[in-house]
């Protein structure tokens, strides 16, 4: 095995081990996270010639990296104005978001660069996230049965805690697998029929909204791309539409082995769903109000969840929105909402301005040369930004691991698909 080869592995077997180190509990998981990508960072460092590959990337992408760099420093300065004092708890929260926010943008960079000149094993890859998620997965479905259900705080599952952050989990693995049926994987049909019943069950049995809406609409947006590409996707699209119908029938199979007969089975998880919509967009409500007390550079990474709290015990309201319960969480349930309230308009334009310029250019590069592997990664961004949209998809640090990740090999492929032209 050449050392290419094994460092490959190796760099493929951390990304595996991030469900596994994953607990529920956020300091915890965030600073076991930061330590990961701290190690991904040295090992590619002792594998590039840093300076020379940083002069050739200046000198190529020299508005992205002025855009960058700006935007490091909007975040730190978010941090040190931020107005949660040091003496607090909240310093400590704030302190690690921050680290991790910074730890993030260095490992996508790293990432890049380690990737941008490389042929990417496509095949380690989908095995280092599927093996684990199906791992997981199955691990959850039987834990579920036996237990006959989960509670709220889903203890049982060990590697998660709270039902919202399987959901978010199970919206990239099916978003990510999506990617991989549409370009590498086309002509394994059973075996892609099984991995997706296998995810989507999951997703049915915790009878997340957010993940289900999410699933769907990713799809649905992939489904135009493709159409509009003139991508054959028949075959794809009935495997997707099978797994989900089979799924329904699992997941109704296991609800009525554990709960009681004369109960509504489907989609029953709430008789006060739009009650909880209610509380969402108040929710969306008091962050637009909190992002309005520092709208330039925001109250800091992690600025929400310490505003929120600090509300909720002082029992303060604004206007007709009392704080309750109800709107205290560590993220607004919006990545938008969340990052003009962390960042501020500084902060969230200057990472918008790169994420739309990649949007545009990967769907240009998609459409002009129908690279399909750039689904892999692409869907996955588009899957968990589309549950950002309503849940803390883009706030957790093992999402934000896996959508760092999607994007660096995004950008490393579009970078050779640049040279390639040029």
């Amino acid at each position: 095995m050449s050392r290419v080869k094994y460092f490959d592995n190796l760099l493929y077997f951390l990304i595996s081990s991030v469900i596994f180190i994953t607990a529920g509990n956020f300091i915890e998981d965030y600073k076991k996270l930061i330590f990961l990508k701290l190690i991904i960072i040295f090992l590619i460092l002792s594998k590039i010639d840093f300076i020379k590959e940083t002069k050739s990337v200046l000198k190529k992408n020299r508005t992205i990296s002025i855009i960058l760099i700006l935007f490091i420093i909007s975040v730190t300065f978010s941090f040190i104005t931020s107005p949660s004092k040091i003496h607090q708890f909240a310093f400590q929260w704030l302190r690690i978001r921050y680290l991790d926010t910074i730890t993030d943008i260095f490992f996508f960079i790293f990432l890049y660069l380690y990737f941008k000149d490389r042929i990417i094993n496509y095949d380690s890859l989908v095995k280092s996230v599927i093996f684990p998620g199906l791992t997981f997965s199955i691990f959850v479905i039987y834990i579920f049965i036996s237990n006959k259900g989960l509670s709220h705080s889903n203890k049982e599952i060990i590697f998660f805690d709270g039902v919202r952050m399987v959901g978010m989990l199970v919206t990239f693995l099916v978003a990510f697998y999506l990617g991989c049926l549409h370009s590498t994987l086309k002509e394994k049909k059973i075996l892609n029929l099984l991995i997706l019943t296998t995810f989507i069950t999951l997703a049915i049995l915790l009878m997340g909204r957010g993940t289900i809406i999410a699933i769907l609409a990713t799809y649905f947006f992939v489904c135009i791309i493709l159409f509009l590409n003139k991508e054959k996707f028949k075959n794809e699209l009935l495997i997707f539409i099978s797994s989900f119908f089979l799924s329904i029938l699992i997941a109704q199979i296991i609800f009525q082995i554990i709960l009681p007969p004369d109960e509504f089975i489907f989609f029953s998880k709430s008789k006060h769903g739009l009650f909880y919509a209610f509380d969402r967009i108040n929710l969306w409500k008091y962050g637009y109000i909190i992002f309005l007390e520092n709208p330039y550079f925001g109250k800091g990474p992690g600025g929400f969840a310490i505003a929120a709290y600090n509300d909720f015990y002082a029992q303060k309201s604004y206007g007709d929105l009392l704080i309750t319960n109800y709107l205290t969480h560590n993220h607004p349930h919006n990545f938008i909402i969340q990052f003009i309230v962390e960042w501020g308009i500084v902060g969230t334009s200057l990472i918008f301005i790169l994420l739309i310029r990649l949007s545009i250019i990967s769907l240009k590069y998609f459409f002009k040369f129908k690279i399909n592997h750039l689904l892999i990664s692409g869907v996955s961004i588009i899957g968990l930004a589309s549950h950002g949209l309503v849940d803390g998809a883009l706030y957790h640090a093992t999402f934000t691991f896996y959508f760092v990740l999607s994007l660096s090999i995004l950008c490393s492929e579009l970078s050779k698909i640049n040279n390639y032209k040029s």
